[in-house]
């Protein structure tokens, strides 16, 4: 939706057809482009850069997890009742 709605201007204001996301439909309309400030971007830069560096500490995590996954020998010992 995100791609669809910044390929919207002045001169196309409207995608070619309703965007169909997550199960439902959505209308779009291009309204104004602006700038951000130099505040609003240092102050979305910073909170952009810590969920990136999430993002990749969780890519890492996950493919350390899935290599321990892969090399684990586990038995499971059943107490005789």
């Amino acid at each position: 939706m995100t791609s669809a709605a910044f390929q919207l201007s002045r001169q196309h204001p409207y995608p070619p057809q309703p965007i169909f996301w997550q199960d439902k439909y959505y209308l779009l309309a291009f309204k104004d482009r602006r700038a951000p400030s130099s505040e609003e971007f240092l102050r979305e830069q910073e909170k952009l850069r810590g969920e990136v560096l999430q993002y990749k500490r969780q890519l890492i995590f996950d493919a350390w997890l899935a290599g321990e996954r892969q090399r684990a020998k586990i038995k499971i010992y059943e107490m005789p009742s």
